[in-house]
C-alpha cells in the first residue's frame, strides 16, 4: 500500500508542475533523459525492489552522474539522478527521498 501511495504521489508531483533540471559538470538534463526517467516511472520500472547501494556499487564501480531532475516547486523532496558508466548504453536511475533521506537505485536500463 505504501508503495502505491509513493508511486501515485510521485507521478502527481512529476506531472502536475514544471521541473527544473539541475546542471552538473556535463550540463542540464536533456529532454531525452527527462523522457527516459518519466517513461520508466510511468511503466512501473521504478516500483518494487531496486538495487541496494552495495549492489549498485558492484554493478557500476565508478558511476558517473549524467544529470539530476528535481522539482523545486513541490516540497515532495524527490530527486532523480541518471547514471551511466563510461560510454555504456546502460543507464541507472536513483531516486532520492528528501523526506526521509533514503536513496533507491534502479537498473540497468537500455537507452
Amino acid at each position: 500500500m505504501a508503495l502505491k501511495v509513493f508511486k501515485v504521489a510521485t507521478i502527481l508531483a512529476l506531472v502536475s508542475s514544471p521541473f527544473s533540471a539541475i546542471a552538473n559538470s556535463d550540463g542540464a538534463c536533456s529532454e531525452s533523459n527527462f523522457d527516459f526517467v518519466m517513461t520508466k516511472l510511468n511503466d512501473n520500472k521504478l516500483a518494487g525492489n531496486g538495487l541496494t547501494q552495495e549492489e549498485f556499487s558492484k554493478t557500476i564501480p565508478n558511476p558517473s552522474p549524467v544529470c539530476e531532475i528535481k522539482n523545486d516547486l513541490m516540497s515532495d523532496g524527490l530527486a532523480f539522478t541518471v547514471y551511466k558508466e563510461g560510454a555504456d548504453s546502460q543507464l541507472y536511475i536513483s531516486v532520492y527521498n528528501g523526506l526521509n533521506g533514503s536513496v533507491k537505485y534502479f537498473g540497468p536500463f537500455e537507452l
